[in-house]
């Protein structure tokens, strides 16, 4: 560990270059989904410019999360990345997608193909999945097959809740959920909504949470603001359940990334060091086989 810095295994981050890699069709102030920007994210976020938002902490390793809008692009963009991977030891595990206009049989072939790489752990599926589709079903299927990791994309909601109704007839797939729910963030009763809808889904053992992607809905970087949905998350899956992670450069969007690392470590403090360890990398570590 470099002195004076937290080892920190960084379990969600992105790599784009849309300049020459058109894949990417980003939200925009005036039209950003919601998130509340107010600029537009940067064109190229490469390595040199992770490490940078990253200085301040001792990053070993790296999960790198597709980025892609648009499915189709998923194939280009893998092997963008396992290029960069190969060339740069940091990025250990790779999540990217699967097309769902594709049927079960061409996403098996795709998810085969998509396995040749060591890095390749599974898939997140952007705009999150209908449960009640037989498709759906038979890729968390796929998934389990090929011991392949679900990162759960959910909205608030009732979308939690419904990802914990359909996940309780896959208790041998390993379940992440990203951005803890991605909550929403309207007063004390959607906390205690969104707290509610969660504890149905930490309920099953075979689901984890990655403490990240608040910003986003906050809008702040305030890390007592992000901390309280970090907490809550914590309370309900347990530290060993829970792994911290940048979202850089999204969560960039909204302060700076000393601020992201001061709220892990306000609610780290609360941990022993063995728990502490696991939230910092050893649980992304364990999940992800890096």
């Amino acid at each position: 560990m470099t002195h004076g810095k937290r080892a920190f295994v960084d379990a969600h981050m992105h790599l784009w270059d849309s300049i020459a890699n058109p894949w990417y069709a980003f939200p925009v102030p005036g039209n950003d989904w919601g998130l509340g920007l107010k600029d537009c994210f940067p064109a190229r976020f490469l390595l040199a410019e992770y490490g940078q938002a990253v200085a301040s902490m001792d990053v070993r390793k790296c999960v790198h999360v597709t980025a892609v809008t648009r499915a189709k692009d998923a194939v280009a963009e893998s092997r963008w990345i396992e290029a960069v991977a190969r060339a740069e030891p940091l990025i250990r595990a790779t999540v990217g997608t699967v097309d769902l206009a594709m049927s079960l049989n061409e996403i098996e072939t795709a998810l085969d193909r998509e396995t040749a790489s060591p890095r390749f752990r599974g898939i997140r599926i952007l705009n999150g999945m209908d449960y009640d589709d037989p498709l759906s079903q038979g890729i968390l299927r796929t998934l389990t097959r090929r011991k392949l990791v679900y990162d759960a994309v959910t909205r608030f909601d009732k979308g939690i809740a419904a990802a914990a109704a359909a996940l309780r007839g896959h208790e041998q797939l390993t379940v992440i959920l990203e951005h803890c729910g991605w909550p929403s963030t309207h007063g004390t009763d959607q906390f205690t909504s969104w707290r509610r809808e969660l504890r149905e889904l930490a309920a099953l053992p075979n689901t984890y949470c990655k403490l990240s992607g608040v910003g986003m809905w906050t809008h702040q970087a305030d890390s007592q603001v992000l901390g309280s949905y970090y907490q809550a998350c914590i309370d309900l899956f347990g530290p060993e359940r829970c792994m911290f992670a940048s979202n850089f450069p999204v969560d960039l969007s909204y302060g700076q990334a000393d601020a992201v690392f001061a709220a892990f470590e306000a609610v780290a403090q609360k941990y022993n060091a063995r728990e502490q360890a696991a939230l910092f990398g050893g649980v992304a570590e364990q999940i992800y086989l890096i």
